[in-house]
C-alpha cells in the first residue's frame, strides 16, 4: 500500500484511471507509468492470481475441538496438536528471553476447533442450518459475495454461549492472571462474548475472503483461535520493522507512533502517524519521516481479544492484518491537539520515545533468533511493552 499527499501527484495518478500501469519503488517513492498491456491479454491481477496459486498454499489440517480455553501456562511452540496460531505462541515465547524491561501482556487462547464446536451446539441449531447454506450454496453461487459475507458475520454473532465456554474463559483467564475471581459477570461476560464472536467472524472480511480466493485458500476452511489479553492503556502505541522495508537494510529499524492505542494505526485511520527510521545499534540519532496528523486518539483498557488464525502463518501468504482484534469495552474517541501533545513539542519526550522504540526493535529480533520481525507495542508511564511480534514479510 502507498498512500499520496501530493495533490499534483494525485491529479496524475487520477490520469491513470482505467489504463494499464506498472509500478516500482525506489526507497521511499513509488513509481506510476503508464505501460503498453500484455500481448497475450493478460494484465497484472491475472498475473498476481497464477503467482499465489503456484505457490501451492495449504492451510494445515482442521485440528479437532480438545478444550474450550487454554490458560497461559499450556500455550507453547511444543504443545501437540497445534491449537493456536503463532501470534499466540510468540508472545508466550518471546517473554522467555526478552530483558525484563520490556514488559509482555499476560494471555490466555480460545483455540481451533471452540467455533466449530460452538455452531454445534444445540442451542444454536437453527444458526448452524442458515450458517451451512450461506457457506456451501449461497456464497459459491453469489455474483455479490459482498452481500453473503455480511450475512455470515451477522449469523455468527446470533451465536449463544454454551455454559462450559463460559465456565472455562473465566478460569483459564483467572489462571493466567488476567483477571480476579468474580470478573466477568452479567453484562460483562456479554460484551466479552460478543467480542470473540465478532472476532471469529472476521474470518468473513472481504479482504480476507479475496485474498484467500485469490491464493487458492478456501476462506471456510480457515480456523480462528482468539488470543485474550488485557489492554495496556498507552499513552502511545506503535508499530515496528525491525529490518527498514524501504531500504532493505537490516542495520537499520522503522518505526510509526501514535498517540494512545494502536488501533488508529493499524487499522488504518485518517492521517500519518510519528514515523523515524533509526540504526538498531542505537548510533545516531532518530531520522523522522513524518509527522503525526491522525485527528483522533483512542483511549481505554479491559481486555482485547485478537485474531490468531491458522492462515495468518502460511509462508508466502501475507495474512496479517486480515482479521480483527477487538475489545471489550468501546474506546474512548479524543480530538488530539498537536501543538500541545508532549510526543511533538517535548523534544526530551519524542527523543526518549524514539530511542526506546528502537531498543525494543533491536532486543524483541535478538529474543527471535535474529529474524526481522513485525512488532506491535505501546508505551506507558514511562515503560515499554510488547503485545504481538511476528516475522516481518
Amino acid at each position: 500500500f502507498a498512500g499520496c499527499l501530493d495533490p499534483d501527484e494525485f491529479d496524475k495518478l487520477s490520469d491513470l484511471v482505467g489504463k494499464h500501469v506498472s509500478c516500482s519503488q525506489t526507497g521511499d517513492k513509488v513509481q506510476v507509468v503508464e505501460t503498453e498491456p500484455d500481448k497475450d491479454g493478460n494484465d497484472g491481477l491475472a498475473k498476481v492470481t497464477s503467482g499465489l496459486a503456484a505457490l501451492n498454499l495449504k492451510l494445515p489440517p482442521p485440528a479437532k475441538f480438545t478444550k474450550w480455553c487454554l490458560p497461559e501456562s499450556q500455550i507453547g511452540i511444543e504443545h501437540k496438536p497445534k491449537l493456536f496460531g503463532a501470534k499466540s505462541t510468540n508472545i508466550v515465547q518471546v517473554r522467555k528471553t526478552l530483558p525484563e524491561w520490556v514488559l509482555t501482556p499476560k494471555s490466555a487462547v480460545v483455540p481451533f476447533g471452540v467455533f466449530e464446536k460452538v455452531l454445534e451446539a444445540s442451542e444454536n441449531k437453527d444458526v448452524a442450518a442458515e450458517y451451512k447454506k450461506l457457506v456451501e450454496k449461497e456464497l459459491p453461487a453469489s455474483k455479490e459475495p459482498l452481500h453473503v459475507l455480511q450475512r455470515l458475520k451477522a449469523q455468527i454473532l446470533r451465536l449463544l454461549a454454551p455454559p462450559d465456554l463460559e465456565k472455562s474463559i473465566k478460569a483459564s483467564l483467572v489462571e493466567s492472571g488476567i483477571i480476579i475471581q468474580g470478573e466477568l459477570e452479567g453484562a460483562d461476560w456479554e460484551e466479552a462474548f460478543t467480542a470473540l464472536k465478532g472476532v471469529w467472524a472476521s474470518k468473513w472480511n472481504d479482504r480476507a475472503y479475496f485474498s484467500c480466493k485469490k491464493a487458492n485458500i478456501g476462506a471456510e476452511h480457515v480456523q480462528m483461535a482468539v488470543l485474550v489479553q488485557r489492554l495496556v492503556e498507552a499513552d502511545y502505541a506503535f508499530v515496528i520493522h525491525t529490518k527498514n522495508p524501504f531500504k532493505e537494510d537490516s542495520g537499520e529499524m522503522y518505526a510509526e507512533v501514535v498517540v494512545g492505542l494502536g488501533e488508529t494505526l493499524v487499522g488504518n485511520y485518517p492521517g500519518r502517524a510519528l514515523g523515524f527510521a533509526m540504526n538498531k545499534d542505537g548510533s545516531g540519532d532518530p531520522q523522522v519521516q513524518s509527522m503525526p496528523s491522525k485527528s483522533v486518539g483512542l483511549f481505554g483498557g479491559g481486555l482485547i481479544f485478537r485474531s490468531d488464525s491458522n492462515g495468518e502463518d502460511l509462508p508466502g501468504f501475507a495474512g496479517a492484518g486480515l482479521y480483527d482484534s477487538i475489545p471489550m469495552v468501546k474506546n474512548e474517541h479524543r480530538t488530539l491537539m498537536y501543538h500541545k501533545e508532549p510526543l511533538v513539542v517535548d523534544r526530551e519526550l519524542s527523543d526518549k520515545v524514539m530511542r526506546g522504540v528502537c531498543k525494543v526493535a533491536a532486543d524483541v529480533e535478538k529474543a527471535m533468533d535474529g529474524v526481522a520481525q513485525d512488532i506491535e507495542g505501546c508505551y506507558k508511564d514511562g515503560k515499554f511493552y510488547v503485545v504481538q511480534t511476528r516475522p516481518q514479510v
